[in-house]
């Protein structure tokens, strides 16, 4: 029995230890178009997935009763602020009486990205049917699926900044002056759209008040 419980710990630190799976993007050529939407932002006006065209483009899928998603949501901010060729899109899938809750976990998350509220559930009864949580989609600057993750776990953070990297490159190949991809780089973070370098996308409604928790792009 000890030899037993000593095997399983052996496995579960081992389990713990090992490096995530890759994601793996799907060729360029067998990619689909993402069809546009609009969503109401947190922070005020509304946000179109085809504005951000151009753009790598992640989309997540998250409730504010979803521990992973929590996990997931400040890495992902700290890259949508790393660098300008990466947006993220958070979209919330909880009904419109939890928005305080939304509101506080934002704040208290201190999450820089748009945040998009799919009260309804239009959208991520076509993207999510499935009502995954967290769903991660990402998008090439071309606005096609190049892959998708379901959940997050410690270790994730490894797969996910080696994909964005490799769609980020097929944006703007590396030698250019665009920000370098990669956490590590969140000098303009907390700093609004403009201290990222990142300017509204064409055609965006404009954010509400500036005391709003989420930075407008």
């Amino acid at each position: 029995m000890k030899h037993v419980f000593l095997t399983g710990l052996a496995l579960a630190a081992w389990l713990a230890a090992a490096p995530a799976a890759a994601l793996e993007s799907t060729p360029p050529a067998e990619r689909t178009t993402v069809a546009d939407f609009a969503l109401e932002r947190l922070d005020g006006g509304r946000a179109t997935l085809s504005a951000y065209r151009g753009q790598v483009v992640v989309l997540t899928f998250w409730a504010t009763w979803c521990q992973p998603c929590k996990q997931e949501l400040p890495f992902l901010s700290r890259f949508d602020a790393a660098d300008a060729r990466v947006t993220v899109l958070a979209i919330n899938t909880d009904g419109p009486e939890t928005r305080s809750q939304v509101r506080r976990l934002v704040r208290s998350k201190k999450l820089e990205m748009p945040i998009l509220l799919d009260s309804e559930g239009n959208v991520t009864q076509r993207l999510n049917p499935r009502k995954q949580m967290p769903l991660t989609l990402f998008l090439d600057g071309e606005g096609r699926l190049a892959a998708t993750k379901d959940g997050f776990a410690s270790g994730d953070e490894v797969a996910i900044e080696a994909l964005l990297k490799q769609l980020v490159a097929e944006v703007a190949p590396p030698g250019g002056d665009a920000a370098q991809a990669g956490p590590a780089g969140k000098a303009g973070e907390g700093g609004g759209a403009a201290g990222r370098g990142k300017a509204a996308p064409a055609g965006e409604a404009a954010p509400g008040p500036a005391s709003a928790p989420t930075a407008p792009k």
